[in-house]
């Protein structure tokens, strides 16, 4: 039976001996059974995306306004998008029909390392490249200053897109990691952050610290649009599973009034965790081709804060442990102070200077802190599961999950099963079971 004792007036109660003994034992060596889990979510089917964007061209005026001979600079960012390579194509392709000139100006402000190589290295990635688009792309980070926005914020833009006949910009629309409002992460963000390069994303996000997005934006877009040659853009908006939905085309004059409802949408029908409550979430991978910050901070609840409670998210997390870095990543490790644990690979894989960059151009240094880090999987969670609280290991409430963009599928500790059964959306699939460490205490890389 538990004793109590009275603190300051307050009534707390003690763990018992034997309970303090358990938690002094290795933690991993206590963990019930895990199951898998699967989320349903009712999406609309995927469109044709080659078809879709050609149409988007055509009903946006892009193929009478281009004439034969005239440049098209389209801008590609540094997302891991399910169809940013078929949309990219298509295009191309439309853009040769019409005996135009097209190239790829990488709009991802200062995001690999801020070089044109790594800029370049970035698209390769994505499966984008000359070869795969049959165009030449043109990373170079010059940036020109073409004014100055009512709020005193000098506009830059890409030189390789100033001097171009025409600029189309291809992007998700998706909700942001940091920005909040009707318009988040989409075609504006791509023209006033990515296609500023690393110094107009600097600016920008100086600015946005200080006064609301909505406020940067609506000061900084329209003159953009004035100065720089933009036909339009075409928006992807993805589903549940990941597959495109949605391809719009939107003119220039359009942005601030059609991508809202993009936003509203991409938002809807955005993955979520799906307890209110989680003692600990383990994270096979995290990169920049999964989330702007490594993490999708909508989807662990800490858009606002780093550690501890976001008062407006629908989960509450105690404690976020990582395991490695994408590839696709190249050692950007931004985010990873989101986790408050990690694997020590992270920390080898890390190339510091380009997390540092991304974090101090974004004007987010805390999402560049390092975790407490461990060699080994059942070393970190040896570390972790203590913290969660007064529950033992085996009460833990434990969920895994592949990355922050695929959570269709997630591994969760048997003391959720009540509310998976009662949840009309999850579905437990096969048997339960332990998990299993090999010698060095590691599961396999891709454990969900």
């Amino acid at each position: 039976m538990e004793s109590s004792v009275h603190s300051a007036g307050k009534h707390i109660k003690r763990c018992p001996r034997e309970r303090l003994d358990r938690m002094k034992r290795a933690p991993t060596s206590q963990l019930g059974s895990m199951v898998r889990v699967r989320q349903r979510r009712d999406s609309p089917p995927p469109v044709d995306v080659p078809a879709a964007v050609r149409g988007e061209l055509r009903a946006m005026g892009a193929t009478t306004s281009i004439q034969p001979g005239d440049s098209v600079a389209i801008t590609l960012g540094s997302r891991g998008i399910t169809d940013i390579t078929p949309a990219a194509k298509a295009i191309v392709d439309q853009l040769l029909e019409l005996d135009a000139k097209p190239f790829v100006v990488p709009a991802m402000g200062s995001h690999g390392g801020a070089t044109a190589a790594g800029q370049t290295g970035v698209l390769a990635t994505l499966g984008i490249t000359e070869q795969s688009l049959g165009v030449p792309i043109d990373a170079n980070m010059e940036t020109v200053e073409v004014g100055v926005s009512d709020l005193g914020v000098p506009l830059v833009t890409a030189r390789a897109a100033l001097d171009a006949d025409h600029v189309i910009l291809c992007n998700r629309i998706k909700p942001h990691t940091h920005f909040s409002g009707s318009i988040q992460s989409g075609l504006v963000k791509m023209l006033v952050i990515g296609l500023g390069k690393q110094e107009g994303a600097e600016l920008h996000h100086q600015t946005a610290r200080d006064l609301d997005w909505s406020q940067v934006i609506q000061s900084v877009v329209p003159p953009l649009i004035e100065k720089v040659p933009i036909l339009g853009g075409i928006g992807l908006v993805e589903g549940p599973n990941g597959s495109t939905v949605r391809v719009a085309g939107l003119p220039a004059g359009e942005f601030l009034t059609g991508e809202p409802a993009l936003m509203a949408e991409a938002s809807a029908y955005m993955h979520r965790l799906p307890f209110s409550q989680i003692d600990l979430l383990v994270i096979d991978r995290i990169g920049k081709n999964i989330s702007g910050t490594g993490i999708d901070t909508n989807v662990v609840g800490r858009k606002r804060v780093r550690h501890g409670i976001d008062p407006d998210a629908d989960v509450t997390i105690t404690a976020i442990a990582a395991r490695a870095l994408t590839p696709e990543t190249e050692g950007n490790a931004i985010g990873i102070g989101t986790a408050t644990f990690c694997r020590s690979q992270i920390v080898r894989q890390m190339d510091i200077a380009k997390t540092r960059l991304n974090a101090l151009t974004a004007m987010d240094p805390e999402a560049a802190l390092l975790p407490l880090d461990y060699e080994s999987d059942a070393a970190m969670l040896d570390a972790a599961l203590p913290i969660v609280g007064r529950r033992t290991p085996s009460e833990a409430r434990l969920v895994w999950i592949t990355d922050t963009l695929h959570i269709h599928e997630l591994i969760c500790a048997v003391s959720l099963t009540e509310e998976i059964d009662d949840h009309p959306d999850l579905d437990i699939v096969g048997d339960s079971f332990r998990i299993e460490f090999d010698a060095d205490g590691n599961v396999p890389a891709d454990f969900v």
